[in-house]
């Protein structure tokens, strides 16, 4: 799918919630940051990107609770992780499992929605 297509299904979770987005992906750890904010923007991102997980070794749950731990700003009350990753450990009910080979689609968007109103 390509990407325009997987940021529009995004941003429907977006307006539907009002969610913020912190970025793990491994593609900021290639391509860094603000390039692959500014390639989400490029493919029609409408969404506040608010910061990155720590860069470490550690599991990406790790990287997660890490940054939940450090954050400063407006409380987060809920959040989901959209990962094509099965395990996400301790944070595992958190998880919206995408399909490694198609990434994110609507019926991922539609757990991730009903999480983030249901708290």
């Amino acid at each position: 799918m390509p990407t325009t297509d997987l940021v529009a299904i995004l941003n429907r979770i977006v307006k539907a919630t009002g969610a913020k987005i912190v970025i793990s992906s491994s593609w900021r750890r290639r391509d860094g940051l603000e390039s692959t904010v500014d390639t989400l923007t490029r493919a029609g991102l409408q969404a506040e990107v608010i910061g990155e997980t720590p860069h470490t070794d550690d599991h990406r749950s790790v990287q997660i609770q890490d940054f939940l731990n450090g954050w400063a700003g407006e409380p987060i009350t809920s959040f989901v992780i959209l990962d094509d990753y099965e395990s996400m450990q301790r944070l595992q009910d958190r998880l919206v499992h995408t399909d490694p080979m198609l990434g994110l689609n609507e019926a991922a968007a539609d757990k991730a929605i009903q999480m983030l109103c249901s708290g």
